[in-house]
């Protein structure tokens, strides 16, 4: 098969698989409203792309949170970040009015409260409010941390118990007996 013919090809099934994840988050009792979340990073060919997530709760409560997109950038400026989010929701018949929250990174052109991507978005949508992306504060906190000598000890004994008890079965059985003498819930879990 022919590149086109594979990219034609890798292009429809992206198509199947947004409508679907478009359904999947419509289902909803009430309003449909929705939460973005956005990062931008450089591929192996150093083209900056652009990830798009949608998050939603379904009618049962379970929040779901769907890759909708990769969209290459020619600019990283708050204002193109923007535009490119509310293009990718217009592509899929979202409007940005129904957004209630918005997650980036730290990042000026994305955070900033004057011009960075959040700005704009409140601009459309006042009621997007914007919260810092949960993982990367986790991994400012964990770089932060790594710098004390204590920590480091913790971590590295920690990991030493893991090799310990991966390659014993015997060991984690008494663990998890254990753990359930004391009265903690244990589900079964492979190391």
């Amino acid at each position: 098969m022919s590149n086109t013919a594979q990219r034609d090809m890798l292009e429809c099934i992206l198509a199947e698989i947004q409508k679907l994840v478009i359904k999947e988050a419509q289902q909803q009792d009430s309003k449909f409203i929705f939460a973005i979340s956005a990062d931008e990073a450089t591929d192996t060919s150093c083209t900056e792309q652009l990830a798009v997530v949608l998050r939603t709760v379904s009618p049962q409560g379970v929040v779901r949170e769907r890759l909708l997109e990769f969209i290459g950038m020619e600019s990283i400026a708050g204002t193109d970040v923007a535009t490119a989010i509310v293009s990718c929701l217009n592509k899929h018949g979202l409007d940005v009015r129904d957004c209630r929250a918005q997650t980036y990174d730290g990042a000026g052109n994305m955070s900033g409260h004057l011009n960075g991507a959040r700005a704009h978005i409140q601009q459309l949508e006042p009621l997007a409010d914007y919260y810092h992306c949960a993982s990367h504060k986790l991994n400012l906190a964990l770089n932060a941390t790594s710098k004390i000598m204590e920590y480091r000890v913790l971590m590295s004994h920690i990991t030493k118990l893991g090799i310990f008890m991966k390659y014993s079965p015997k060991r984690q059985t008494v663990f998890q007996r254990t753990l359930i003498d004391a009265g903690v819930k244990v589900k079964k879990v492979r190391l």
